[in-house]
């Protein structure tokens, strides 16, 4: 937009339909900025515990490890295609006693950080096209404990969507 935008909230229309408000801070004219625009209904993703494998300590050993595989599944119902960037999270240890190791990958992460352990994939998706991800970890405690870690939710975002902004502050996601 050539113009400021103030602060404040704002209406989200997406093909002609309102969808959601959201809120922004002040944009300056050509400057970039995110926003939140509403669930695309026509994405659906799925996040499933596939398996989860124990084994013990062993004769000697003192520590047991828990191996846990995910599958994801994007599917994109859109008559276009979508540049999709998927997020997720392996979990992290602030104790000494407790190790995680990540596992096999079915595709590999473009983005994977060690100490926060969030991962990012990035890829295109045709119309009707539906794509997993699949991926594993370790977690190695002392054989008297259990694993214990809380599910990241994931966040799912459509990239390469034009936004314009109307006088009354509403958005018009375009295609």
């Amino acid at each position: 937009t050539d113009s400021p935008i103030m602060s404040g909230e704002l209406n989200v229309f997406s093909g002609g339909d309102f969808v959601s408000r959201s809120q922004s801070e002040s944009i300056l004219p050509e400057e970039e900025f995110e926003i939140f625009l509403g669930v695309n209904e026509n994405i659906r993703v799925t996040r499933k515990l596939e398996e989860k494998e124990e084994k013990g300590p062993g004769f000697l050993g003192s520590t047991k490890s828990v191996t846990y595989t995910f599958r994801i599944k994007i599917e994109n119902f859109e008559k276009e295609k979508v540049t999709m960037t998927v997020f997720d999270q392996l979990p992290v240890s602030n104790n000494k006693d407790v190790a995680i190791e990540a596992g096999k990958f079915s595709d590999k992460p473009v983005e994977q950080e060690e100490k926060s352990g969030k991962l990012k994939w990035k890829f295109e998706m045709k119309p009707k096209e539906a794509k997993e991800i699949v991926f594993s970890f370790t977690v190695r405690v002392p054989s008297d404990k259990d694993p214990a870690f809380y599910a990241q939710p994931i966040l799912i975002m459509e990239n390469d969507t034009n936004v314009n902004l109307d006088s009354n502050r509403n958005f018009q996601k375009k295609r």
